[in-house]
């Protein structure tokens, strides 16, 4: 699996070779080293992570059976509904979502925002001025996210459901996606998750999240680099 789009931009997050940096391999190099390696029985799929329309579509000129794109998903991370899940699903590529309790913050671990620690109050939901590990510079989306998790508490509650329970019914039940992942240090917490895969959520409360959510959606478009300006996006 290639993690990110190749450019310079994204590979600079995996070495400090300059060399490397300003000349990264092209797509075609990637893809066909790739497609050795399948050939050669190491590897037996060939799939990909973050990327969007744009690149996801060079990638399958080289590699059209690419299997499945990772890509973030969540209540409060719904930028790929906007043009990269839809390309997913038109060709058939599964889609691996994660962090699908956005770092704890769908987990209900934290009363309010100021609660959260600084390493992982690092997306574009927070105000860049929190802390100096945030990267992306932007004033964030603090009040959309609030409002939103106050609305997921109540619709929780209302359903006899914790809210990591709700939140991955929720993104299971997304069109295109195929599995989640979910970090689990707790038998407990493990077996929530299974429950929470076993039971589908209903339409209505689907759609009663959708509405609740869909101003964190307006206010961050269509970027799912959550942790990049929407400028400096890595997935384009």
């Amino acid at each position: 699996m290639i993690h990110w789009p190749i450019h310079p931009h994204s590979i600079c997050h995996f070495t400090n070779d300059e060399a490397v940096i300003r000349n990264p391999p092209t797509v075609h190099e990637a893809f066909t080293a790739l497609a050795k390696l399948r050939q050669q029985g190491k590897i037996r799929y060939i799939g990909v992570s973050n990327f969007a329309e744009a690149r996801l579509e060079e990638a399958l000129t080289f590699c059209p059976d690419i299997v499945a794109n990772q890509l973030p998903y969540s209540l409060l991370t719904r930028a790929i509904e906007l043009g990269t899940l839809p390309l997913c699903r038109a060709r058939s590529m599964g889609v691996i979502g994660y962090m699908t309790l956005l770092q704890g913050l769908l987990a209900d671990l934290y009363l309010t925002l100021d609660d959260v620690p600084p390493y992982q109050a690092r997306t574009r939901h927070f105000n860049s001025r929190r802390s100096e590990l945030v990267r992306h510079g932007e004033a964030g989306a603090e009040t959309e996210t609030a409002a939103a998790l106050a609305g997921i508490r109540r619709i929780a509650k209302e359903a006899g459901m914790t809210m990591p329970e709700l939140a991955t019914k929720w993104a299971l039940a997304g069109q295109g996606i195929t599995c989640s992942l979910i970090g689990a240090r707790k038998m407990s917490k493990l077996e929530e998750n299974v429950r929470a895969a076993t039971q589908p959520l209903s339409i209505d409360v689907v759609q009663r999240l959708n509405v609740i959510t869909q101003p964190v959606l307006d206010k961050l478009g269509d970027s799912f680099d959550y942790y990049e300006s929407f400028e400096n996006n890595r997935t384009r």
